[in-house]
């Protein structure tokens, strides 16, 4: 379901990576991980997917994701509509519950967040989606480009920006909860 995705090839990755981490490869370095609260709204909301959702196709795919029906009340409680339900599911599946596992895994200091400021772009349905957080993080709000996903007057946070505020590492530069002490990194 997703275009791209890490192939295990035995030399540039020889194992899957949550693997390879539990078997200690990661062993001495803080691991900083964590998710976008809406990560698959960018995939379905710019592409009208969302809206053509309907909500069998919700439960096929929960179904072949292996969701009890219990679990998948639980996230159409939460959501406005069919298309933000299957968001919700797919961004559990292919982010976030991935992330809480490698940080499980992770032999040393794991942090984790969630980025949570919202997009208004798509009147504000786009949400706190994919790569969202990059600018903020790398306190690149003012680059050029950065405009596409973030609108016209993204909030200008206080470092660290709000999604590290808790449990995490100011890139390697601080403690959890700590406040940055030197000028952010530059982008990669």
């Amino acid at each position: 379901m997703m275009a791209f995705e890490p192939v295990v090839d035995g030399q540039i990755l020889p194992a899957v990576p949550v693997d390879g981490v539990a078997a200690g490869s990661s062993r001495g370095v803080d691991l900083l991980v964590g998710t976008n609260q809406d990560e698959h709204r960018l995939f379905l909301v710019p592409t009208g997917v969302a809206d053509a959702t309907e909500d069998v196709t919700v439960q096929l795919i929960a179904g072949a994701l292996g969701l009890g029906r219990e679990a998948l009340a639980s996230y159409r409680a939460a959501a406005a509509s069919a298309g933000e339900t299957l968001s919700a599911v797919l961004t559990d599946w292919f982010f976030r519950i991935p992330a809480i596992r490698l940080a499980e895994a992770h032999r040393g200091p794991s942090y984790m967040y969630e980025f949570a400021w919202k997009s208004p772009l798509f009147g504000g349905r786009l949400g706190a989606c994919h790569a969202l957080e990059i600018p903020f993080v790398f306190d690149t709000l003012d680059a050029e480009g950065d405009p596409a996903l973030l609108g016209p007057a993204p909030p200008r946070p206080g470092w660290p920006p709000p999604c590290t505020r808790r449990g995490s590492t100011s890139h390697g530069q601080g403690t959890p909860a700590g406040r940055r002490t030197s000028p952010p990194p530059a982008p990669p």
